[in-house]
């Protein structure tokens, strides 16, 4: 694993999804690395295992909860796809 070389870029474990199917909820929880870093007045972030989740957001809090919703929708996406 590559350490990053800003001190400004952090690692937080920030992730829980739990996946709904027709009226069954799986109480799966995945834990995904969010690298944030302060870039001006923005925050910006992404999943280091997932490649196209990032997101910008004005405070760090709305960041991570971006990171989470991004993340939810992403795996939903790789999911249905997987059974086209």
């Amino acid at each position: 694993m590559v350490q990053p070389q800003n001190d400004s870029i952090s690692r937080l474990v920030v992730i829980g999804i739990v996946i709904t199917k027709n009226s069954y909820t799986f109480g799966m929880t995945n834990n995904y690395t969010a690298i944030v870093k302060q870039d001006g007045e923005w925050w910006i972030g992404w999943i280091e295992e997932v490649p196209g989740v990032n997101c910008q957001e004005a405070t760090r809090e709305e960041l991570l909860e971006s990171l989470r919703v991004t993340i939810g929708e992403a795996l939903e996406f790789f999911r249905r796809s997987t059974k086209s």
